[in-house]
C-alpha cells in the first residue's frame, strides 16, 4: 500500500489553513459589498456635495479591485487550485470587475434633464395656510401658491400648485423665486441678497449647490440651469461644489470656488 500522500491545505486541515479560509471568506464579502456602497456615492442625483461623493466611489471601486486582485494573489499561492477551479474563480472575477466597470460608467443611465427658470422675482411677502401651501406674492404684484412639505403641523402636504426642486424649504420673503411650468409646475429659491454688497445692483442672491459649469450655463445637481450673466466672472469649466451667485434676473454671475 503506497504511504499517504502529504494533506494539502484545505478548510479540513487544522491549523493556519482554516484561518485563511476565513479571511479570504470575510474579504470576498467585503468585494461583494463594495458595488452596493459605491453605487450610491458614484450616482450621488441631485444630493449635495455630488464631486466629492463620486470621488470617494471612485477611491471604493479602486480598493475593492485591489483587494480581490490582492485575495485571488494569496488564494492561488497557499491553497495551489486546480486548473478547473481556477477557471471557476476567474469568470466570477471577470464577471465582477465586469459589474464594477458597468458601475462607473453606467451608459443604461439616461443623460440628466434640466429645467430652466420662466418666472424670476423677489418675494415680498410669504404667508403659510394651515394645509402647508405657502402664499407668495412678489414685488412685482404677482402670487403664486407654492408647497411646503415642511409645513402643515410637519405634516407632508400634497397642496400647492408649485413643487419644490429636490425638496428644498419654502421661499421667504427677500428671496429671489425661480420656477417654471414645464415639465410640472416647479420653484426654488435663492437666498439673499446678500448683505456684504452696498450696490444693489450688485446683489448676490445665492445657491449653496453642487454642479457643472458649461460655456454658456451652469447646471446645478438639484436639476436647475441657470444662464450666465453678460458680466460673468472669472469663466471655467467643469465640475464644482461651491456658493453660486444670481443677480436679479436668475442668471449666474459668479461661482464662488474655495481654492
Amino acid at each position: 500500500m503506497p504511504p499517504p500522500a502529504d494533506p494539502t491545505p484545505s478548510e479540513s486541515h487544522p491549523g493556519c489553513a482554516g484561518c485563511l479560509t476565513n479571511a479570504l471568506v470575510v474579504g470576498a464579502v467585503v468585494v461583494a459589498v463594495g458595488p452596493i456602497v459605491a453605487w450610491p456615492a458614484l450616482h450621488p442625483g441631485h444630493s449635495g456635495g455630488a464631486v466629492y461623493q463620486r470621488g470617494f466611489g471612485l477611491l471604493l471601486v479602486l480598493a475593492c479591485v485591489a483587494l480581490g486582485l490582492a485575495l485571488g494573489i494569496v488564494w492561488l499561492a497557499f491553497f495551489r487550485p486546480r486548473i478547473r477551479d481556477i477557471g471557476k474563480v476567474s469568470l466570477v472575477c471577470l464577471s465582477y470587475l465586469l459589474v464594477m466597470g458597468l458601475m462607473t460608467w453606467a451608459p443604461w443611465i439616461p443623460p440628466r434633464t434640466y429645467v430652466s427658470p420662466e418666472i424670476v422675482g423677489i418675494v415680498a411677502s410669504a404667508d403659510y395656510d394651515p394645509i402647508g401651501v405657502n402664499h407668495v406674492k412678489l414685488v412685482d404684484g404677482r402670487t403664486f401658491e407654492l408647497r411646503d412639505d415642511s409645513q402643515a403641523n410637519g405634516q407632508l402636504s400634497e397642496a400647492g400648485r408649485y413643487v419644490p426642486l429636490a425638496g428644498l424649504p419654502g421661499a421667504q420673503v427677500g428671496d429671489l423665486l425661480l420656477a417654471g411650468e414645464s415639465p410640472t409646475p416647479w420653484y426654488t429659491a435663492a437666498s439673499g441678497p446678500s448683505p456684504v454688497v452696498k450696490d444693489a445692483s450688485d446683489w448676490c442672491y445665492w445657491f449653496d449647490a453642487t454642479g457643472v459649469e458649461r460655456p454658456d450655463t451652469v447646471d446645478l445637481d438639484m436639476g436647475l440651469r441657470l444662464k450666465k450673466a453678460a458680466a460673468y466672472l472669472y469663466p471655467s469649466n467643469g465640475e464644482f461644489d461651491s456658493h453660486v451667485c444670481l443677480n436679479r434676473e436668475g442668471e449666474v454671475t459668479e461661482i464662488y470656488r474655495d481654492y
